[in-house]
């Protein structure tokens, strides 16, 4: 599974998700892209987005 953290969570909780592709935003480039368009952008690679905002 690969797993697209979002920037509004600290980077630290990809070490919870072990052998997982899992990247953040930051490591991605796409700091201030809004949650729509990052899903979009990377609707392919993603299987799950984790943010802590309400709305997207």
């Amino acid at each position: 599974m690969r797993i697209l953290i979002d920037e509004s969570l600290d980077v630290r909780m990809k070490k919870y998700f072990g052998d997982f592709e899992t990247y953040t935003v930051k490591y991605m480039e796409w700091l201030g892209i809004k949650n729509g368009k990052l899903l979009n952008l990377h609707r392919k690679m993603v299987l799950l987005f984790l943010s802590q905002q309400i709305r997207i």
